[in-house]
């Protein structure tokens, strides 16, 4: 159908089709396979915030991106490090890729690098903006026990906000490192194949299990090794194939999902 004269800038086409999708099947498929689609489905029913501005990103960026900036590598996987296993005289600070917008009652970090978005209270911001400019050590932080805090450091450290003196954590894959359920994350439906879609609402990934897979993964709402959850499986007279288990924790791992941790 012809755009009007004032619609020239215009991105959809309005269109009459003889065959195929008409324009409302069509524009019900997108959505469906759209994010804005899954968080509308995270949000709805709960507190929602209008951000003061959107922020859209070039496709030039985003296709540069999917080609330079993978984060994981065949068998490799980063490990989400406790502030207890760093160095005690090692010090954070803010990521120059990371930017910090306060929008009552949060604050959110975002990183233009990797597309992370992280969500903490302005209470917890305040206190950790505080640290930073204190240039405070590890240890002090520690020594706080602030449980919140820490936890949010831990994240955002995770996650690529923050930053420490050492370079990020990469391991092989190893049955006796802990894993566990990220706490940020949400189902939003189901796939037509009947699967379960899971979201990390901390970066937007997302991945699709079936329903045996989505029960196992409550044994890691704490953390746990794969030999442990052999183990429980064996316990409960269910045989384990180490390919599928391992299949599905790579799936995990990738869509932030699962943590690994130490």
């Amino acid at each position: 159908m012809p755009k009007s004269q004032y619609e020239d800038l215009r991105l959809e086409v309005d269109y009459v089709s003889g065959t195929g999708l008409t324009l409302n099947e069509a524009k019900s498929l997108s959505d469906e396979h759209h994010i804005d689609f899954y968080m509308q489905e995270v949000i709805n029913g709960s507190d929602t915030i209008d951000l003061p501005q959107r922020l859209h990103i070039s496709e030039v960026t985003w296709i540069l991106d999917s080609i330079h900036a993978v984060r994981y590598k065949g068998h490799l996987t980063k490990v989400k490090r406790r502030l207890t296993s760093l160095n005690p005289a090692d010090r954070i600070w803010l990521d120059s890729k990371t930017s910090v917008v306060l929008v009552e009652p949060f604050a959110y970090f975002y990183n233009s690098e990797y597309h992370h978005v992280y969500a903490v209270s302005q209470l917890v911001y305040l206190k950790l903006a505080r640290l930073l400019e204190a240039d405070c050590s590890i240890s002090l932080i520690l020594d706080q026990g602030d449980l919140e805090l820490t936890r949010a450091i831990e994240e955002l450290l995770h996650y690529g906000l923050l930053n420490t003196n050492i370079d990020a954590d990469y391991v092989m894959h190893d049955n006796g490192f802990q894993l566990v359920k990220s706490s940020f994350v949400k189902e939003v439906g189901r796939s037509k194949e009947g699967l379960r879609v899971l979201l990390s609402c901390a970066t937007h990934r997302m991945c699709a299990v079936n329903d045996f897979s989505f029960a196992l993964l409550s044994l890691f709402e704490k953390p746990i090794t794969k030999n442990e959850v052999r183990d429980i499986l064996k316990k409960e007279g269910l045989s384990t194939n180490e390919e599928q288990l391992n299949k599905l924790v790579d799936n995990c791992m990738k869509a932030d999902i699962l943590q690994l941790i130490r």
